[in-house]
């Protein structure tokens, strides 16, 4: 399952290699794009499309469906939900034993590192978090790691793997050298993406984990 799935590329990838996925997102819009995307690879992928809130998905699957997920992937959705730290009963629910849970969410601390670095030091002399620009993605309300790990904690789950993403590459202001090589970029973010303290700069982290 892909939980506020956006265009789904992750989740259409894996379609893609035989598996069987429900897609949810609230965007009605996002999923017509994802859509348009699996149906390029091949119509007959085996995905199931629900447009709506997470919160109505055990609904719309249905109460006599006993059938729990082997992964649940949760990608930059935490920190746009007013209340983030209820995902985790959905995911309880929903995760088949020795399952596994992949969430990836947007580190406030890149917030505080990346305006540093381009001196915007009166965003970071507000006393409320705000977003780069009004046009920006970045969100109002991120979550930061030590909470998303209290969640799993409390919900007895381990995680397996942590990892920082885009460690490097959105900080550099002038793009030079290696950072023009795309191959080069994507293989020192991945080196990078799991030592410390690089991973922790990362724009997002990713986590792992199971139960």
């Amino acid at each position: 399952m892909d939980v506020g799935a956006g265009l789904a590329q992750i989740a259409i990838e894996l379609a893609a290699q035989g598996h069987t996925l429900v897609i949810n997102d609230i965007s009605a819009n996002m999923l017509e794009k994802a859509k348009a995307s699996a149906a390029q690879i091949d119509e007959d992928l085996n995905i199931t499309w629900y447009v709506c809130p997470y919160q109505e998905l055990p609904e719309k699957l249905g109460t006599e469906n006993s059938e729990k997920f082997d992964l649940i992937m949760c990608h930059a959705l935490l920190e746009w939900l007013a209340e983030p730290a209820a995902v985790m009963d959905f995911f309880d629910q929903q995760l088949a034993d020795n399952g596994a849970l992949s969430l990836c969410f947007y580190n406030p601390a890149s917030f505080d590192y990346r305006n540093l670095i381009m001196g915007n030091f009166n965003l970071l002399d507000n006393t409320e978090y705000k977003a780069d620009n009004k046009k920006s993605l970045t969100p109002n309300h991120p979550v930061a790691k030590e909470e998303v790990e209290s969640w799993l904690a409390a919900h007895h789950y381990q995680t397996i793997r942590t990892s920082g993403l885009r460690v490097f590459h959105d900080y550099a202001p002038l793009k030079r050298g290696g950072h023009n090589d795309p191959e080069a970029v994507i293989r020192m973010e991945l080196r990078y993406s799991q030592l410390e303290p690089y991973k922790w700069l990362g724009r997002y982290l990713h986590i792992l984990a199971t139960r």
